[in-house]
């Protein structure tokens, strides 16, 4: 299986992984979770050089997380993603803005792709790559899909409604359709104030 990129093991009663794991060398995301792992992971995991993500949620072994954690280091590209993403401008509202509170405004953000990878399209899950809330407020936004070439430049809007007196900031970052953030923060930072009453 020399294409194998992906492996799956999960809940399947496993107590050991058989050392020929590690001559699955171009597999880049392993789920070993909910197994007891009793033997703990093999050494020739090492091998592995292209694992980038590993998830043993639900493995109540400490030992044998504690093992993965020491393998780890010596696999170069764990942790390592394809995307990345570089913020350009501010397009609308600019940092400091007054807006009066209750009132709905658009802010936009330039933004490039410097990763490997094409954002868009939507996994079998429904999910593609999104602009997602991550800090602060979220100005009664659901965020967005986002979809990008490689060295791309495009813009990136929100519609937002202006709650809470005082100075904000909402902090927003790209999600890839495995969960990772990933990118430089997008932030929308304005000050909220009273309405003006009368004419």
């Amino acid at each position: 299986m020399p294409t194998l990129r992906r492996l799956s093991l999960y809940s399947n009663g496993l107590a050991h992984l058989p050392d020929e794991l590690g001559l699955l060398v171009q597999v880049e995301e392993l789920g070993v979770g909910y197994n007891p792992l009793d033997d703990g992971l093999p050494e020739s995991i090492v091998n592995m050089i292209e694992l980038r993500k590993i998830d043993y949620h639900g493995t109540a072994n400490d030992a044998a997380k504690a093992q993965w954690e020491r393998l780890s280091e010596q696999l170069p590209s764990l942790g390592k993603i394809d995307d990345n993403a570089a913020y350009v401008a501010d397009v609308t509202i600019p940092d400091g803005m007054e807006i009066a509170e209750g009132t709905k405004f658009v802010k936009t953000w330039r933004i490039r792709n410097t990763g490997k990878t094409t954002w868009g399209g939507k996994t079998v899950w429904g999910r593609g790559y999104q602009l997602t809330h991550t800090e602060g407020p979220d100005f009664d936004s659901p965020g967005c899909d986002v979809a990008a070439a490689p060295g791309e430049e495009i813009e990136v809007t929100l519609a937002m409604v202006a709650t809470g007196e005082g100075r904000h900031q909402s902090t927003w970052h790209l999600l890839n359709p495995d969960g990772d953030f990933f990118g430089d923060g997008l932030v929308a930072d304005i000050v909220v104030v009273k309405p003006k009453l009368g004419p």
